[in-house]
């Protein structure tokens, strides 16, 4: 029995998908992903309360991603020193990481950049760049009791627009289908520019 719920779930969960990455969120129906399922829409409800949960359950591996990158980056445990930012071991594990992100996640984030207004996670760029800004400026906060030689006088929007950079590159290279051809040479400009620029502001 529990195997033949989590098949129902499963195709439930990949028909929503296809459909939600052809049309949109506000344009997928429950009884379209029921027709195209050919799971009965009271079936459904019984995996899922509404589209938004169906939304949220399969963009949330990517979700709790960008989270847990937050925390390492700029957390109140964060695992990354000033100082690595000089390193060449810094730029490799942001190589890897980007890397990794955009391999392991990148039709989550098609869905959640490009295919999400309408739902209960439109807003999600938004309200992430807000968390990560506070994230960037608690994390200035720690490094200059630790480095008080290093500039962290850096004013909140600069942090602010930093930030929107950076998700605004991962929307443009999921928008333009970046291939691996092109993807390592355009990600390693991207963080060299990145890099420098905040190695320049903090005087490391």
């Amino acid at each position: 029995m529990q195997t033949r719920k989590d098949n129902t779930e499963e195709i439930i969960l990949k028909t929503a998908e296809k459909m939600f990455l052809e049309n949109g969120f506000t344009q997928t129906s429950m009884r379209d992903i029921a027709a195209a399922s050919g799971v009965g829409l009271s079936n459904i409800y019984n995996y899922f309360i509404n589209k938004d949960e169906i939304f949220y359950h399969l963009v949330k591996p990517l979700i709790l991603e960008f989270h847990r990158l937050f925390d390492e980056h700029h957390g109140r445990k964060s695992a990354i020193d000033a100082l690595d930012m000089v390193t060449e071991k810094y730029m490799e594990t942001n190589l890897r990481q980007y890397t990794e992100l955009f391999t392991n996640h990148r039709t989550r984030m098609r869905l959640l950049f490009l295919k999400s207004q309408g739902s209960a996670l439109q807003n999600f760029k938004e309200e992430s760049i807000n968390i990560a800004t506070e994230q960037v400026m608690e994390w200035f906060d720690m490094v200059k009791e630790k480095y008080p030689h290093i500039n962290t006088n850096i004013t909140k929007f600069s942090v602010h627009l930093h930030t929107v950079w950076m998700f605004s590159f991962i929307e443009e290279m999921i928008m333009h289908d970046v291939q691996k051809e092109e993807f390592d040479t355009i990600l390693k400009e991207y963080l060299v520019f990145e890099t420098t620029g905040w190695k320049e502001l903090m005087k490391i």
